[in-house]
């Protein structure tokens, strides 16, 4: 029987689930199993509902993520840690992709100008234009030679504009991570 695999998986917990398949269609969900030597895996399990002239049917399908979960699990753990190295260094992440223009922030660096999610736009443009005027050619001859290859690293002060309207001096630190 299925609760023998499936400790979660009581009488009452599969008619809950028979019922919901009936009325939507349809069911997915995670939940854990126990394999012959009692150790444990995780499945993603699908049901679809089916009727017709000759009856109800209900068609399971599953797939082991338990390494996807690890994998998760790992990721989440990473993240974590370099959210409290940033936070304990005051650092605001930034990442650009060259090709589309496309900038992400970390909600540490748009603190640091007085920013929340959505109040600026994420592309080097918005960049662009927070950077003070005398600085920018500057700032702009240290990245391309830095794009050029002729640096291992970008680093740079300049000032940037607060969402308030003065300026704050900014040490930015980058690095090309891909080149084709």
């Amino acid at each position: 029987p299925l609760s023998e695999i499936n400790t979660e998986m009581t009488d009452e917990r599969y008619a809950e689930i028979w019922q919901r398949v009936r009325q939507r269609g349809g069911y997915e969900s995670e939940t854990r199993y126990h394999r012959k030597d009692g150790s444990e895996f995780r499945s993603a399990v699908s049901a679809t509902y089916l009727k017709d002239d000759s009856g109800e049917y209900l068609f399971l399908s599953g797939r082991d993520i338990t390494e996807r979960k690890r994998a998760e699990h790992a990721l989440k753990i990473s993240q974590e840690r370099l959210s409290l190295a940033l936070a304990g260094a005051g650092l605001g992440l930034w990442d650009w992709n060259v090709v589309n223009g496309d900038v992400l922030h970390d909600d540490r660096w748009l603190d640091m100008l007085g920013y929340k999610r959505g109040d600026i736009e994420p592309a080097i443009t918005t960049w662009n234009k927070l950077i003070h005027p005398d600085d920018f050619q500057r700032v702009l001859r240290t990245l391309d030679i830095h794009l050029e290859g002729l640096t291992s690293v970008y680093q740079c002060e300049f000032r940037m504009k607060e969402k308030s309207g003065r300026w704050r001096w900014i040490q930015s630190l980058g690095k090309v991570v891909d080149r084709d």
